[in-house]
């Protein structure tokens, strides 16, 4: 029923950000993190400065494994809050772990990876 009632703002209003914002936040919730970016990144082409979206977008892309992405929404988070911010800490957090996660698949890879004569 929310999705309806969603489906109903857009029809009224095709540049409803937080309408988009909020069907992307309910696809990465149902399990659909792809077309919850998906959402999310049409909303802030809408809004760009809506920091808790662009947090929101950088976690969900850190999800689908989008380093690149999250990155993006950190620098422009940053941009508009400093890095100071709440939502610059969390997202540069949840960067970080993804990128040791990523280096130490990479090392367990290159370590299964060797000749074993």
């Amino acid at each position: 029923q929310a999705d309806a009632m969603l489906n109903l703002a857009l029809t009224a209003d095709p540049a409803n950000a937080e309408a988009y914002m909020l069907k992307g936040s309910a696809q990465k919730q149902l399990g659909n993190p792809e077309e919850g970016l998906r959402r999310m990144n049409i909303s802030l082409e809408i809004s760009p400065g809506n920091v808790d979206g662009l947090l929101l977008q950088g976690k969900t892309a850190l999800e689908v494994g989008d380093l690149e992405q999250a990155g993006k929404s950190l620098r422009q988070i940053e941009q508009i809050c400093g890095v100071d911010c709440a939502a610059a800490e969390e997202l540069t957090v949840a960067l970080d772990t993804a990128n040791i996660m990523q280096q130490d698949d990479a090392d367990k890879a290159g370590e299964s990876g060797g000749d074993a004569r």
